[in-house]
């Protein structure tokens, strides 16, 4: 089986189940080992993106940018690779307000742009 699911969850363990879960508003989504050839996604609001296992990766195309926020995220135990010149993560460009954005213990290869003149109202929180 490719993910399981719930109202509030998912566990994702491919690119295709991954691709449906971000689809949809789950309180999180559970990332389970390497997942490879991913295209860029945006992460819908509210949802977290937690690795649950030690491998817990996304790795993007290589001609594709990894993924946009718009509000109130968490992504913990993860890493995200994307080519050097390609961002990994980002904002949302028509962001206006960020609420919350959680990130921990994640290593990223790849751009990383958290900047906005738009947001108005936010709260960040790095942790390693």
């Amino acid at each position: 089986m490719a993910y399981s699911t719930s109202s509030t969850h998912t566990v994702v363990r491919d690119a295709a189940s991954l691709a449906e879960a971000v689809q949809h508003t789950y309180v999180v989504i559970e990332v389970v080992g390497r997942l490879h050839d991913l295209e860029k996604f945006t992460l819908l609001e509210g949802s977290s993106l937690v690795g649950t296992t030690p491998d817990a990766e996304l790795v993007f195309k290589p001609d594709s940018d990894g993924i946009s926020l718009t509000t109130n995220h968490t992504l913990q135990n993860l890493t995200l690779r994307t080519d050097p010149s390609r961002l990994a993560l980002r904002l949302e460009p028509a962001m206006t307000t960020l609420r919350q954005l959680r990130l921990q213990h994640l290593v990223i290869h790849g751009r990383l742009h958290l900047e906005s003149s738009t947001v108005v109202d936010h709260l960040l929180s790095l942790h390693t």
